[in-house]
């Protein structure tokens, strides 16, 4: 692969993501749609895997994208998955020993879990800004979905090595004021963080006539019908059984419909479990594409979103955004300190439960079903939550000031930290 150093006057920031390609990784559509942003100021390029399941990038992207063959192994265990995420490390380690200069910056995401490491040890050596953004808190968030043992050796290594890059790093970005809090119980400067929540696009989110609706044109047994939505990832990180057994519940309440939507390690055993149950009220569909995920949204009435238990301030699911951004009321199943359980109480968009009350949950369904003015007013606020502070232009907005202040702050110090 060949790269060619930036010599434009323009200040450089370089971004390294493994899945800035991959269609189904949310984190790679909100960094491409922060290039996008970033390169009307800066010269921006991207440092990416090539993987074989690609988004078609536009030609006419004001930056620079170049894919590396790190991606060898297949992602199916999760040593083959640490041996793709150690040879993007090293690649990413070379590359800022040698092409980046210290008037530049760097961003980089804390997935996979060991890149932040390698990076801010570059970083540190080359007295280049770095900025880290934090989708997840590790170790800790593989600990509470069971990957690796809070007392293991692992966990200890992981631990030391994010320690040592939120001491690197210059700014250290995350998704909530849960996250932020967590950090700070953890010793990190609360000067260096900032809470720079994600986003959706009020322009691409639309309300889609029904006589134009393909997807509902495909699943007549969604018409008329009340829709509980789940769309994400079906991983670790989500309590699916609550759902489950609140989807059994109201399974005699036939006009409330659940749709659960989307890829993960969890989907085999929510298969099982739709069969084991005798959920007749459960329809369980692939990952869904922009366009006919915006389908789904425009016939759905309610929106879930879940975290497994201890998960609260480790992370905030991505979903939330595009969801009220449609004017959908939103579950949560989770805690009280969780960033949206907060919105939920400062906005009245929707409901919270507790993680395994499934009772409660079909308990608050049954009464928004029920309700048409609570639905009416939990729609007309989240829309006023999105417009006030989740609209893209926000966030967009607010990491043009971060690496501005960044970038400004190290010229005229020459170290930041």
């Amino acid at each position: 692969m060949k790269f060619i150093k930036n010599n434009s006057n323009q200040q450089s920031i370089y971004i390294f993501f493994d899945c800035y390609y991959r269609k189904e990784a949310s984190t790679g559509k909100l960094l491409r749609e922060i290039a996008t942003a970033l390169s009307s100021e800066f010269s921006i390029t991207v440092i990416t895997s090539k993987n074989k399941d690609l988004v078609h990038l536009p030609d006419n992207i004001d930056y620079k994208v170049f894919g590396v063959k790190s991606e060898i192994f297949p992602r199916s265990s999760l040593l083959l998955r640490l041996i793709n995420d150690f040879l993007f490390s090293i690649y990413t380690l070379y590359f800022i020993t040698f092409f980046v200069k210290k008037a530049d910056s760097i961003l980089v995401v804390s997935n996979p879990a060991i890149l932040p490491f390698f990076s801010a040890v570059a970083a540190k050596v080359k007295s280049v800004p770095l900025i880290f953004l934090v989708h997840d808190i590790y170790p800790k968030i593989a600990a509470v979905t069971g990957l690796i043992r809070k007392n293991s050796l692992l966990f200890q290594v992981f631990d030391i090595m994010n320690a040592l890059t939120y001491q690197i790093a210059n700014k250290i970005v995350v998704l909530g004021r849960c996250m932020k809090e967590e950090l700070v119980e953890n010793n990190v400067p609360e000067s260096k963080i900032r809470v720079i929540q994600n986003w959706s696009d009020s322009k691409k989110v639309l309300k889609i006539e029904i006589s134009q609706n393909t997807l509902l044109q495909e699943m007549s047994y969604l018409k008329q019908k009340f829709t509980v939505l789940y769309s994400g990832n079906l991983g670790r990180f989500q309590d699916f059984e609550t759902i489950l057994l609140a989807a059994k519940e109201l399974q005699k309440h036939e006009n409330i419909q659940f749709v659960i939507a989307g890829q993960g390690v969890k989907k085999q055993w929510i298969q099982n479990e739709i069969e084991k149950l005798e959920l007749k009220n459960v329809h369980l569909l692939p990952f869904l594409h922009e366009e006919r995920f915006l389908d789904l949204l425009s016939i759905t009435d309610l929106g879930l979103i879940t975290l497994e238990l201890g998960a609260e301030g480790l992370g905030v699911p991505s979903k939330l955004y595009a969801l009220i951004a449609s004017g959908i009321s939103i579950g949560a199943i989770m805690g009280d300190k969780s960033e949206i359980s907060r919105l939920l109480s400062e906005y009245s968009f929707g409901f919270r439960v507790t993680q395994g009350n499934s009772m409660k949950l079909a308990s608050d369904i049954l009464e928004l079903y029920s309700n048409e003015n609570l639905q009416k007013q939990y729609q007309e606020n989240a829309q006023r939550l999105f417009s006030e502070r989740f609209d893209k232009h926000i966030a967009m907005n607010l990491y043009k000031n971060l690496f501005l202040e960044v970038l400004k702050h190290d010229n005229n110090n020459n170290s930041y930290v």
